[in-house]
């Protein structure tokens, strides 16, 4: 938690500079007590505490500004390469599209939470006087991409404005087409899942991965859809729960054939065995 470096960082800089203050002499009567040389080590003490919690700090934050500085302009390459031309773009490209321009669109107020967060802290080191290293990344950075994420997420917005009653025909057409590939999944594995035994624990496995796979990527065309059409203004509607069904039915079917395939391969070998070369219990 930065906020919480940033108070630890503060506070330790305002005991350093009490230390400063403190009288160096003490009075006990006719008695005078001159500590001077003590306190310059105590105070030599504190100043390596302090320069050490600092490249703790940094080290932190370095850590952070990279991960934040990563993250933006992992959003900026892929807002360039948006396509949402709704007469040429593929509508596999629509949706991700439009997917994605509500996602950025949310996470914004918390990209620029942090940002100011990196800031405030990286001011805090300078004034520290805190010697960066060389392949130090400004805070400044990070926003510098973030003002660019901005532009581009204003003209993918414009440009999908301008263009919603195409996009919103090609959502609910895309719409159709994977509600009926989903009917067709779903139908395939009620007439191909494997529960009998006229098949080995491996083929029975390979053919729950292939469904697995389809199931996985049907539900997440489908959340994408979901997506795309409230980002669009379209009606959402109640999302369908027979790929959820399925997806838990073929790991629990998962579970069983793993469990079963253990002993079906000591049968196996045991089959292999030549009776010349069997040991007879006594």
């Amino acid at each position: 938690d930065l906020g919480k470096w940033r108070e630890l960082v503060a506070e330790a800089s305002e005991a350093r500079a009490a230390l400063d203050s403190t009288a160096t002499v003490a009075e006990f009567g006719p008695i005078v007590v001159r500590y001077n040389k003590v306190q310059s080590q105590v105070n030599l003490k504190y100043d390596s505490w302090q320069k050490e919690l600092g490249n703790y700090f940094a080290a932190v934050l370095a850590e952070r500004i990279h991960e934040n500085f990563e993250k933006v302009s992992s959003a900026k390459t892929r807002l360039e390469g948006i396509s949402l031309d709704g007469s040429s773009a593929a509508t596999s490209d629509i949706v991700l599209g439009v997917t994605f321009l509500q996602e950025v669109t949310q996470q914004l107020p918390s990209w620029h939470k942090k940002t100011k967060e990196l800031a405030d802290s990286e001011k805090l080191l300078k004034r520290q006087r805190h010697a960066f290293r060389g392949d130090w990344v400004e805070a400044s950075l990070v926003g510098g991409q973030l003002v660019q994420v901005e532009q581009l997420l204003a003209k993918r917005n414009r440009t999908m404005q301008e263009q919603v009653p195409l996009l919103q025909s090609r959502i609910v057409a895309e719409d159709k087409a994977n509600a009926q590939r989903v009917v067709d999944l779903v139908e395939d594995w009620e007439h191909n899942k494997p529960l009998l035994g006229n098949i080995t624990p491996d083929q029975a496995i390979e053919t729950l991965t292939k469904f697995e796979f389809n199931m996985k990527k049907a539900q997440l065309d489908q959340e994408n859809l979901i997506k795309a059409k409230d980002a669009l203004g379209l009606d959402v509607g109640p999302s369908g729960t027979e790929i959820s069904g399925c997806l838990a039915e073929a790991s629990d079917l998962t579970e069983v054939w793993e469990a079963v395939s253990k002993p079906f391969n000591a049968l196996v070998d045991l089959k292999d065995t030549p009776w010349a070369t069997a040991v007879m219990r006594k």
